[in-house]
């Protein structure tokens, strides 16, 4: 009996994927990252249930086409506005720089989990920012190809361990914002279970995305993670600790530097 259980534990050890995230909880680091920058303005793409919306407590927007809050998020915020609408319907408006208009400190993305709808939250958000604003990307890093499908297929998952966790194909971003926006500055941690990818050194007068936004999806459309290879994409990543990042004494200039090589987490 001893010796099958160890076989099986030896198996899954086995199949534990290469690329499995093993820091902080994507929440855990929101809450440390929020009280070593101490945004004055934060908004929040994708709230839903607004687990996420809790880790701040300065002015805020949630924004959600489907809000199902029923717990009491505001905390201590002296302000937070709820707007149930589509990210581009929630841009439209122009609502963002009239609530906030010194720009966004801080952004978390996680909105429709289709690479092109992220993109133009990225876009718009970064419109709406300053220089030394950080905008957070969820879900970017699926630990395997099958998290990243374009449509939501829990059943016909093959790794059970993952059936109801999903990305979408917004892990794009990452060989996107590389290839087009190199002079921002990309730090992606491994914070489970699929990553965060914080941008800094943001220039909200630039319009190299707008311009190129067409030829950008169209030559992503057809692309897989697993055509694209994990390899491929943790490399671009160059992931770094969770735990070390928010450790850092320099924390309020490292986001803000020019892009480097950084040393990574594997």
């Amino acid at each position: 009996m001893l010796i099958d259980w160890a076989r099986a534990a030896l198996a899954t050890r086995r199949r534990r994927p290469r690329y499995l995230h093993t820091g902080m909880g994507y929440l855990e680091f929101l809450a440390g990252l929020y009280a070593r920058v101490q945004p004055r303005s934060y908004l929040e793409i994708g709230t839903r249930k607004g687990r996420s919306l809790t880790v701040a407590n300065c002015a805020s927007i949630a924004v959600d086409p489907t809000l199902q809050v029923s717990s009491n998020v505001i905390g201590e915020k002296p302000s937070c506005l709820f707007v149930q609408a589509t990210s581009d319907a929630f841009f439209e408006s122009g609502l963002l720089r009239r609530v906030f208009p010194d720009g966004v400190d801080l952004a978390f993305l996680d909105g429709l989990h289709n690479y092109e709808v992220l993109l133009r939250d990225f876009m718009n958000t970064e419109r709406n920012c300053h220089p030394r604003s950080l905008i957070i990307l969820h879900d970017c890093l699926p630990p395997i190809p099958e998290m990243a499908e374009r449509t939501y297929r829990p059943s016909e998952r093959r790794d059970g361990r993952f059936r109801s966790d999903w990305t979408g194909d917004v892990w794009k971003l990452l060989p996107i914002l590389t290839a087009h926006r190199p002079d921002i500055r990309i730090v992606a941690v491994d914070a489970p279970p699929s990553g965060l990818v914080i941008c800094g050194n943001l220039d909200p007068a630039s319009t190299v995305l707008a311009e190129k936004y067409e030829a950008i999806i169209e030559g992503h459309r057809a692309m897989s993670l697993e055509e694209f290879g994990m390899d491929a994409l943790f490399g671009l990543a160059n992931l770094q600790s969770s735990r070390a990042v928010l450790a850092r004494t320099d924390l309020g200039t490292f986001f803000m530097r020019e892009p480097e090589t950084a040393a990574t987490v594997r």
